[in-house]
C-alpha cells in the first residue's frame, strides 16, 4: 500500500484519496484541484494538468475512482466532478 503524504516538491500539500486501476497505474487527488498519477505502483507520482476554468482552483478533490488506466473520475467540494484523459508522467515526484 502506498503511503500518502505531503509532497512540497510537487506543490501538493494534502492528499485525500487514491485509486489504482492496475497494480502499476494509480491516481491520487487532493487540494487545489490537483491530480497526480503513478505508472510504477506508487513509487513516483507526476502532477497531471487540469484543463478547467479558473473557478476550480482552490477546490479540494475528496475522492477518486480509476475505471481503467486512462479513465478516472474525481469528485470534490462544490459538486465538482472531473474526468481525466490519460496518464502523463513528465515530472515524477517520489513520495
Amino acid at each position: 500500500m502506498t503511503r500518502l503524504q505531503a509532497c512540497p516538491a510537487c506543490g501538493l500539500p494534502v492528499w485525500h484519496a487514491v485509486s489504482f486501476a492496475t497494480s502499476a497505474v494509480g491516481w491520487v487527488v487532493g487540494t487545489d484541484a490537483r491530480i497526480a498519477a503513478s505508472a510504477d505502483g506508487g513509487v513516483s507520482w507526476a502532477l497531471q494538468g487540469v484543463d478547467v476554468a479558473a473557478n476550480i482552483r482552490g477546490v479540494t478533490l475528496r475522492a477518486v475512482q480509476a475505471v481503467n488506466a486512462t479513465i478516472v473520475f474525481a469528485v470534490g467540494d462544490g459538486d465538482t466532478l472531473l474526468r481525466t484523459r490519460g496518464v502523463t508522467l513528465s515530472s515524477p515526484c517520489t513520495l
